[in-house]
């Protein structure tokens, strides 16, 4: 989805604005290290329980809750502080980005929330889901983009990347679900 961003904003926009947005996008998806950290640790243990038979409602739960409490610092520091942040890291000309910053952060934060779902899919063997749920998101990210990026420029991009993600995460809880 980011390199469709990039590619689409190279096309209407200046190498200046791609350049802050390559900074940062990097940036907000910080705070999707967490879900991805305890996608990879559920990952086997809730397919172990799963092929014994067992419940795994609670282990989805608790894989859930982690992802909740332990991104929701690091969506709000992110939030709260964009501007402060990417001036300190990258210097005062990629500040501008900070609105870029805190919706890719904010939809990623939520996307994380379907990281358990995901793996519900993988478990169940469900992968034509996951492969259709990535085709949607990235057909709709470009479709997105060339409305949005025109009009609107960064935040444009962003938008459409934020629409996306969260459009996959509520595809894979429904079908989880």
């Amino acid at each position: 989805l980011i390199w469709m961003d990039t590619l689409i904003l190279g096309f209407f926009l200046a190498s200046e604005y791609v350049g802050i947005y390559n900074v940062a996008v990097p940036t907000a998806m910080l705070v999707y290290i967490v879900p991805t950290t305890i996608r990879t640790i559920f990952y086997p243990v809730m397919t172990e329980e799963y092929a014994k038979n067992n419940s795994i409602t609670g282990l989805f739960k608790s894989g859930t809750n982690l992802i909740l409490f332990l991104s929701l610092p690091i969506a709000a520091f992110l939030a709260l502080f964009s501007k402060q942040f990417l001036s300190i890291f990258f210097g005062t000309d990629y500040v501008g980005g900070y609105i870029v910053l805190v919706i890719i952060c904010l939809s990623y934060f939520i996307f994380g929330l379907s990281n358990t779902s995901n793996i519900m899919l993988y478990i169940k063997n469900k992968t034509k889901f996951v492969l259709f749920n990535s085709f949607v998101a990235v057909v709709l990210n470009v479709i997105l983009n060339i409305i949005l990026i025109s009009k609107y420029g960064l935040v444009g991009a962003a938008i459409a990347t934020g629409i996306s993600v969260l459009v996959r995460g509520i595809l894979i809880i429904s079908e989880s679900w």
